[in-house]
């Protein structure tokens, strides 16, 4: 931890840890072996939807409910050796390069929103901009939770009464 470190998945998905930027749950500093736990969610899965936590429901730096379009999605948790959560600590970021699916490159924007997981809401939240550099987005992010990269687009508010003969 007092170096920093990286992870690369098997699709060229990375994240990188900043020297000294790790810490326990409670704000303790913590130096010595992290396991990560990462994974890499592809949009272009069929079975997205049970694959994704929740929903693409999400709200914009605005507070505005969006519907997200992903073009790529890591999953990632750090614990200490016996199984202590970890975080990225306060004023520091770790770096995350989110490979893009071959069949999205094309239509891939040059820069895209970063949306994290509210777990506790089930609803994903904006924060950030990541960069298109060749065939991934690397931006960077100062919590881990699930990260995507996604273009929001208008939903639509439907209201309907449904009655029967009785």
């Amino acid at each position: 931890n007092s170096t920093g470190g990286g992870v690369r998945l098997s699709n060229g998905s990375v994240i990188e840890l900043p020297a000294e930027g790790v810490v326990k749950t409670s704000g303790a500093s913590y130096n010595g072996l992290i396991n990560v736990y990462a994974a890499y969610i592809d949009p272009t899965n069929l079975a997205i939807g049970q694959v994704v936590p929740g929903s693409f429901l999400a709200d914009d730096k605005d507070n505005k409910r969006v519907i997200l379009t992903s073009f790529g999605m890591l999953a990632v948790e750090l614990e200490t050796a016996s199984g202590e959560k970890l975080q990225v600590a306060t004023g520091k970021s770790a770096k995350l390069t989110i490979a893009i699916p071959a069949s999205l490159r094309a239509s891939a924007p040059a820069s895209i929103s970063m949306w994290y997981l509210d777990e506790s809401m089930g609803i994903w939240k904006e924060q950030g901009i990541a960069v298109k550099e060749g065939s991934s987005y690397v931006g960077e992010v100062s919590h881990f939770s699930y990260w995507n990269c996604d273009i929001a687009g208008e939903t639509v508010n439907l209201t309907a009464t449904f009655r029967d003969q009785n």
